[in-house]
């Protein structure tokens, strides 16, 4: 606890410096007040990292993962009391898509206006907002993102392990969602991990976990860091709750992290020797078997796989039946529940942004954060392969992703040195 606050209080003291380069008057004038701020600061920005990340606590009866909303709520009252400040690249970068999000919208509007969603179009042009409130706030503060990260992190390995000793322990699962939302999570194993709980600590099914933690890993080391032992557990769980996404993500992971030059050589040999000794664990010929019995139902009968046809072939065949303007426009994104049983994000992009929307959305990521924020090529490869997961554009995860890696990306590159003309961002909203 005294690292943590020490971690804080640092970073506290260089945000005030940034600040007082702005506004010397004004910090003369209220000289110590930042620190003193801490204490109720620290759970408000805590939450705006953690909260993104509950994105199953879905209410039905509200129609909406309430969460995550108030994660936004929370962003931008920091901002305004903080007076937080953007580059005009990323305020650029912000309105870009928020133009293409609108466009997408009002054609949507056009195509279908009975089927339209005023709750869709807000909870869509949420997200870059969000995103555009993280990179002000936590300019100066990195070292803070960086602890708060740890810390969610730390709260989805702690929930998973005790649903395992639940389970293994005392003989009954312990559902963190269903007391809540009304909906159980879809831990009951099949095929060959019949009998065996696939926990989903605080999501509702397995490839739901996986997705989200190694996320929250590919955010704190950006294969840029060593492996500690809380990595190596959270790695354990992904492998452990039996998810084909999670297996493929952990070994491309992994591979990419072995593979990264910025990391030490012993720090590439403990993956690799994690990578084989994991494998060789108690439950890891059903894992493997599992896996093997999936992709060869995949390969010899797809029908019989109905995560293969969510994915792949509903997507295929909704999409065959649009007419040529829908395909190349999509159907909008204030349609959002025409189609729902879309299997991958870029199967979301393709289907309500089309293909010249899609163009342009990967087009203005891979710009801003290449060559504004500096992210390596490894980075932005890693995000693609995320991408095939479902962490779709209208959740704060995946602006949470957008906002952490521009961030931390610019400090740890050369986005940071060059000399940047700041706007306040509370200025940008009409």
């Amino acid at each position: 606890m005294n690292k943590l606050q020490a971690v804080l209080t640092n970073d506290m003291v260089r945000y005030s410096a940034g600040r007082a380069m702005q506004h010397p008057a004004r910090s003369s004038k209220h000289r110590g007040s930042g620190t003193r701020s801490i204490q109720w600061v620290r759970p408000l920005e805590f939450l705006v990292i953690f909260l993104p990340t509950l994105q199953s606590y879905y209410f039905y009866n509200l129609g909406l993962a309430p969460f995550p909303a108030i994660a936004l709520l929370l962003i931008v009252l920091l901002c305004a009391l903080k007076g937080s400040t953007a580059t005009r690249t990323d305020v650029t970068y912000a309105v870009g898509v928020l133009a293409l999000f609108g466009a997408s919208c009002l054609w949507g509007a056009m195509r279908n206006p009975t089927g339209i969603s005023v709750k869709n179009i807000v909870g869509t042009v949420m997200g870059p907002c969000f995103a555009l409130g993280l990179v002000s706030y936590f300019r100066h503060r990195t070292s803070a993102l960086k602890t708060y990260l740890q810390v969610t992190l730390i709260v989805h390995v702690v929930a998973i392990t005790v649903q395992y000793m639940a389970y293994y322990g005392f003989g009954f699962y312990l559902d963190l969602l269903a007391p809540i939302t009304g909906e159980p999570q879809r831990h009951v194993g099949a095929g060959l991990i019949t009998g065996i709980s696939r926990a989903t600590g605080l999501f509702n099914e397995p490839a739901v976990y996986a997705l989200f933690v190694i996320t929250l890993l590919f955010m704190l080391t950006r294969f840029r860091e060593a492996l500690s032992p809380l990595h190596i557990v959270a790695l354990m769980t992904v492998l452990f709750n039996f998810s084909l996404l999670g297996l493929g993500l952990l070994v491309f992971f992994l591979s990419t992290y072995w593979l990264s030059s910025n990391v030490r050589m012993w720090a590439k040999v403990l993956a690799l020797a994690l990578a084989v000794g994991v494998l060789q664990f108690a439950f890891a010929e059903r894992v493997i078997q599992n896996a093997s019995l999936r992709v060869d139902n995949i390969l010899t009968n797809p029908a019989s796989d109905g995560s293969y046809n969510s994915r792949f072939v509903d997507t295929w065949n909704f999409a065959s039946t649009l007419p040529a303007a829908s395909r190349i426009c999509g159907i909008g994104l204030g349609n959002i529940g025409e189609f729902l049983n879309y299997g991958s994000t870029y199967a979301f992009f393709l289907i309500y942004l089309g293909m010249a929307g899609t163009v342009v959305l990967l087009g203005l990521g891979v710009y801003y954060l290449r060559y504004v924020c500096s992210a390596r090529v490894t980075v932005l490869v890693f995000i693609a392969i995320l991408l095939a997961g479902t962490l779709m554009p209208t959740y704060m995860m995946f602006w949470l992703m957008v906002a952490c890696t521009a961030t931390l990306e610019r400090e740890a590159g050369t986005g940071m040195t060059r000399r940047m003309r700041y706007v306040t961002w509370m200025q940008c909203i009409p």
